[in-house]
């Protein structure tokens, strides 16, 4: 094993949770194109803007994708922003997709903007089949983004515009959020109401501290040398919840303890299980299932996947202080894969 004891335990653990759930579901990537200087009431944190807030025209959009979209009374919309080099927002696009099918014959418009040029972006969409179905469309020269991005002070993407009946905007923020409780207040309710808005934050908040606390548990148990025969069932709870990502944060945090304490047999039937059908965009998940098969002897699949992680976190945007380290320590891992498949000690181990 080349990586040396990780401790489970104390504030450092539950940083590292954060850290990981920020970089699965929070993160986003710093837009790449500069803003240019606005009225100073443009000039803002998204959170001192006050909504709802008329919603600017969509006038002057390249469109990749589907038919030119013109904002008109009565119907709902969803402006999200996304680039081909930013992976959460591709982590977003399957989950646009289905919204976009769930909510069309209610009135709901769903459009993918992207400040790239439409050269770079078409073939990106293009590759991305079914699972990019909405309307998608270019704004390189922020034409557009002048009234959503840069009026609402957003520096980071994937986010989304939701845009009511009467055309207001009503809410901004990353659509692996409140997105769903949001749209269906919209579509259902004709409004969006505050306080309960508020409290799908707060029962979301419970439900990751839950969650958390459940992994907590798990690594202390661990640590404090109970058997797998007592903590599995510890594991396999926190693999049944399907609402957080938590499942990947316990196997990528399991990998990095003493081997003596790692159940192995759990983590090996959870990789052949994602590899069986994994998702592209998973790359907590993409990690673990390297570090599995590089422990496994399969050297040169473990480097093949890793190198896949580093090209998707180093698409050419800038990453978020959380997510940068965790690429920093994606790029680490890769060197030390790469050193074991030209270690004599190990080269009877590599998968040729």
């Amino acid at each position: 094993m080349i990586f040396g004891k990780e401790t489970a335990m104390s504030g450092k653990f539950n940083i590292l949770i954060i850290s990981l759930f920020s970089v699965l579901v929070i993160f986003g990537c710093s837009k790449k194109e500069p803003h240019k200087k606005q009225d100073a009431a443009e000039d803002v944190n998204s959170a001192e803007i006050k909504l709802p807030r008329k919603a600017a025209s969509l006038d002057g959009l390249t469109y990749i994708k589907g038919q030119p979209v013109t904002l008109t009374e009565g119907r709902i919309y969803i402006v999200e922003y996304w680039a081909t080099w930013c992976m959460p927002c591709r982590k977003s696009m399957p989950h646009l997709t289905e919204l976009q099918k769930k909510y069309k014959d209610k009135g709901v418009t769903v459009i993918g903007i992207t400040n790239e040029t439409a050269e770079i972006a078409k073939p990106f969409v293009e590759k991305q089949g079914d699972a990019m179905d909405y309307t998608v469309a270019a704004d390189p020269d922020l034409s557009v983004s002048k009234g959503y991005t840069i009026a609402f002070g957003q520096q980071f993407i994937p986010v989304a515009f939701v845009i009511d009946r009467k055309g207001d905007v009503v809410w901004v923020g990353n659509p692996q959020q409140e997105l769903d409780f949001v749209i269906e207040q919209v579509v259902e309710k004709g409004q969006l109401e505050p306080e309960a808005l508020a409290a799908a934050k707060a029962e979301k908040q419970k439900e990751m501290q839950e969650a958390i606390a459940l992994l907590q548990k798990y690594f202390e148990a661990v640590e404090g040398g109970l058997p797998v025969k007592e903590t599995r069932p510890i594991a396999e709870k926190i693999i049944a919840n399907k609402t957080l990502p938590m499942a990947n944060i316990l196997f990528f945090q399991m990998m990095r303890l003493d081997p003596s304490k790692q159940d192995t047999e759990l983590a090996r039937k959870y990789v052949k299980e994602w590899l069986a059908n994994p998702e592209e965009q998973d790359i907590i998940m993409m990690d673990v299932a390297a570090k599995v098969l590089f422990d496994d002897g399969q050297i040169n699949k473990a480097v093949e996947l890793q190198e896949k992680i580093v090209s998707m976190m180093s698409g050419g945007g800038k990453l978020d202080p959380n997510a940068q380290l965790y690429a920093d320590m994606m790029k680490k891992r890769l060197e030390e894969f790469k050193a074991a498949q030209n270690d004599p000690n190990k080269s009877s181990r590599i998968n040729k």
